[in-house]
C-alpha cells in the first residue's frame, strides 16, 4: 500500500464474481471494547480493468461517482496520474466539497492522507483528480460496464467535466464504458454517525449602525456554529444577486459606491454534509458628510 502498512489478501463474492483485494489493516474497538479489524478498501485501485491510457494532455476534472453500501470513513484520496494535482470528494446530490489533498504520482498510485470524512450508506459522493492539462490516465472499454461493486463499495460511473473556462467546475455526468482519470479513495468500513445537522449562523456582519457609508468596502461575514467536523461552505448575496459562489472563504468583500446610498439585503448562506442554513440582514448606507472646506 502507498503508506507503508502491511498488506494482506482476502476474496470478496459481491456481484458473484471473485474479486482480489488488497487492503491495508486498521485496529478499531469493537463491542465491549475488544479490538477489531477493518481493511482500508481502494475500489478501484484493487480492481481496475480495461485498456490503460496514460500521460493524456487534459484539462479535466475526472473521476468516479460511488456509493458505500455501509457506513464508513474516506481516510485518504489520490489516484493514477503523472504530476502533481489536486483530488476532491464531494456529494454528489449537493455539490458540497468534503475534502481536498495534493497526491503526486508519477504515472504510479498514490494517496494522501485526509481528515476522516463519514460517508453514509445509500448516498452518492464524487472523487474527482483536477488534471490541469497534463498527466492524466483512463482505462477504457469496460467490460462488464460499470455500475460495479467491489468490496464495500459501488462504484456508479466515471464522470468528467472540461475546467478550461471553469477551473473549479465538478463533474456530475455518467460514463459506463470508460474510467475517466483514475481518481481513487481510502474507504475504512464501519459505523460512523451521518451529519444529519445543518450548521447555524448566529449572526451577519455588518451590522446595521450610522457609520455605513456608501462608497465604502464592507467585508460580510457570518458566525456560525456547527457541532461537527464536516467542512463548511459560504455563499454570499446582495439584494438577492449571488456576488461569491459556495466555497470555503468565509467573508467577502463588498465595493459599494457613492450612488448605492439607501437600503440594502445582504444573505449569508452555509452549508455542509447536513444540509443548509442561511441568514438575512438588512442595512443602510448612508451618504459621507462633505470634508472640511
Amino acid at each position: 500500500m502507498p503508506d507503508g502498512r502491511d498488506a494482506f489478501k482476502r476474496r470478496s463474492w459481491r456481484d458473484g464474481l471473485p474479486i482480489l483485494a488488497v487492503a491495508a489493516l486498521c485496529t478499531f474497538a469493537g463491542p465491549a471494547g475488544l479490538p477489531w479489524a477493518a481493511a482500508t478498501q481502494t475500489p478501484w485501485q484493487t480492481n481496475a480493468y480495461g485498456t490503460l491510457g496514460a500521460n493524456i494532455a487534459w484539462n479535466y476534472a475526472m473521476g468516479y461517482h460511488f456509493t458505500p453500501l455501509i457506513n464508513g470513513q474516506v481516510t485518504g484520496v489520490g489516484g493514477y496520474f503523472n504530476g502533481t494535482k489536486t483530488v476532491k470528494l464531494f456529494n454528489k446530490a449537493t455539490g458540497a466539497l468534503l475534502a481536498t489533498a495534493t497526491v503526486s504520482a508519477a504515472n504510479t498510485w498514490a494517496y494522501t492522507a485526509i481528515t476522516p470524512v463519514n460517508v453514509t450508506a445509500g448516498t452518492t459522493y464524487t472523487i474527482a483528480v483536477y488534471l490541469v492539462g497534463s498527466g492524466a490516465s483512463y482505462r477504457s472499454s469496460l467490460s462488464p460496464a460499470l455500475p460495479r461493486t467491489f468490496g464495500d463499495i459501488r462504484i456508479e460511473s466515471s464522470t468528467y467535466v472540461s475546467t478550461s473556462t471553469t477551473p473549479a467546475a465538478i463533474p456530475t455526468n455518467i460514463v459506463p464504458f470508460t474510467m475517466y482519470g483514475q481518481a481513487d479513495i481510502q474507504f475504512v468500513p464501519g459505523a460512523t454517525p451521518p451529519d444529519t445537522t445543518p450548521p447555524t449562523i448566529n449572526s451577519v456582519s455588518p451590522q446595521p449602525s450610522p457609520s455605513l457609508y456608501a462608497g465604502d468596502t464592507l467585508t460580510i461575514s457570518a458566525s456560525v456554529t456547527d457541532n461537527d467536523p464536516s467542512p463548511l461552505e459560504y455563499q454570499f448575496s446582495v439584494d438577492g444577486v449571488i456576488k461569491q459562489t459556495w466555497s470555503a472563504a468565509t467573508t467577502y468583500q463588498w465595493i459599494t459606491t457613492s450612488a448605492m446610498a439607501g437600503t440594502h439585503t445582504i444573505t449569508v448562506e452555509v452549508r455542509d454534509t447536513g444540509g443548509a442554513a442561511s441568514k438575512t440582514q438588512t442595512l443602510y448606507l448612508y451618504l459621507k458628510p462633505p470634508g472640511p472646506p
